[in-house]
């Protein structure tokens, strides 16, 4: 089997047939009430900015796989295709509330054929393109209705004592990096405290936690999210704060942790005593390019949970 031309790659943008069917359409909906335009989770610049990053990124993968999809191969297009997908209905999930634009998302096309996978050694990945194009006018025409959509909620007050709290927790997290580093300096040499991974990390953030806090509640259960439940890493109950803690190491980037956190972030938004999270980033070795972006990204409110994104140390 010969290998194709960048030429011959870069001339289809639609999935291969091997006979065109009649096209057919999805079964009429049910009747009933429209669903009614999501409110947004976050400000409507921040909405816009995250769908046209998915754009972006989609329109990297096609390009990628115009000019090498054969090198690539089948099963890695695929991958990549479905990764970019799940991410993407996450993400909606997160910008808004509401499941009307979820559902604009993932409406199926119109059938206009089989694929030839026989006869077209490219067809898997001539679908995959055909997929992403598809879902960029999607992403695009849900980003030209953000404008509809009602502004965020203000969230309730959480009394005097939170903010007060709030304030302390940010100091501790800024202020770790020190700490960790004072420990290594031991009298007469002793050995020293080493933190070699997340687990280090938790145990002494709470041990400086009941320094602070009367009630320090670890390994609290968020409630099911997609089937599945999480243990959060410390709740703040008398003050509704959640502190979620990570470390940064092989495999866990900039990337990975955004992922892990939007995730995170839609199942706290439905604890009824946590109204702030705060997710602290511990980056020892500076592994993170641009921690303030990451911060920057993922801090604000969504919903009626206020999201405050610590990395350190990030100078």
């Amino acid at each position: 089997m010969r290998g194709r031309t960048e030429e011959e790659l870069s001339s289809f943008s639609t999935v291969a047939t091997c006979k065109i069917l009649p096209m057919t359409r999805n079964s009429p909906p049910t009747p009933g009430a429209e669903p009614a335009i999501p409110s947004l989770l976050v400000s409507a610049s921040d909405a816009r900015l995250k769908i046209a990053d998915r754009i972006a990124d989609g329109g990297t993968l096609v390009k990628a796989w115009r000019e090498n999809g054969a090198r690539i191969g089948d099963d890695e297009c695929e991958r990549q295709c479905s990764s970019w997908e799940e991410y993407n209905q996450t993400l909606l999930r997160s910008l808004f509330d509401g499941a009307m634009f979820l559902a604009q998302y993932r409406r199926h096309r119109l059938s206009m054929g089989v694929l030839d996978v026989e006869g077209d050694p490219l067809a898997v990945v001539k679908s995959c393109i055909s997929t992403v194009l598809d879902k960029i006018s999607r992403l695009e025409s849900i980003s030209g209705q953000i404008d509809l959509c009602p502004a965020p909620p203000v969230p309730p007050s959480i009394g005097p004592v939170a903010p007060l709290a709030f304030d302390r927790l940010v100091k501790i997290c800024r202020r770790f990096p020190a700490f960790v580093r004072q420990l290594l300096k031991r009298h007469n040499n002793r050995p020293s405290f080493p933190i070699d991974d997340e687990y280090d990390a938790q145990d002494l953030l709470h041990s400086i936690l009941r320094l602070e806090f009367d009630d320090v509640r670890p390994e609290a259960w968020t409630p099911s999210y997609a089937g599945k439940s999480s243990r959060m890493d410390f709740l703040l109950k008398r003050e509704r704060l959640v502190l979620e803690v990570k470390m940064t190491r092989d495999g866990l980037g900039a990337r990975e942790l955004g992922d892990q956190l939007i995730i995170d972030i839609d199942r706290y938004k439905e604890h009824q005593d946590c109204g702030t999270l705060i997710c602290f980033i511990f980056d020892p070795e500076r592994r993170l390019a641009n921690p303030a972006e990451l911060e920057d990204d993922l801090s604000g409110l969504r919903g009626a949970l206020e999201v405050r994104v610590i990395v350190a140390p990030r100078d």
